[in-house]
């Protein structure tokens, strides 16, 4: 997946943004349970993605900025929740890769510097 700014980090992306917080929960659907995995996000990671946690699944995970903060702070919402999947892939052999099963239901606040009305 590619990101809108490969190059930029969220703050020069978004300067008007003076903080964010995700509140996550991290499931999978598939027999062998990963189970819940809750956690708080408050910064992005240098490829702006949160990584998958399921072993079995190869170059995963979960597109943050591209697909949580952009399209919030580009209409100015201070807040959203949604449900996003993980990109990558359950290598089984060269002809089976299924999608991996791992989803990631979200709340996030987003705080602006102060907005000259």
């Amino acid at each position: 997946m590619t990101s809108l700014f490969p190059d930029v980090s969220f703050q020069e992306a978004f300067p008007e943004v003076k903080s964010f917080r995700i509140e996550y929960e991290h499931t999978e659907t598939r027999i062998e349970p990963l189970g819940v995995r809750n956690g708080v996000m408050t910064e992005l990671n240098g490829n702006k993605e949160l990584r998958c946690k399921w072993h079995r699944c190869k170059q995963g995970g979960f597109a943050i900025q591209q697909e949580i903060l952009t399209p919030l702070v580009s209409k100015g919402e201070t807040t959203g929740e949604g449900l996003i999947f993980c990109h990558g892939h359950e290598f089984l052999d060269k002809r089976n890769k299924p999608s991996c099963p791992n989803r990631l239901r979200y709340r996030v606040f987003i705080e602006y510097n102060d907005r000259k009305e």
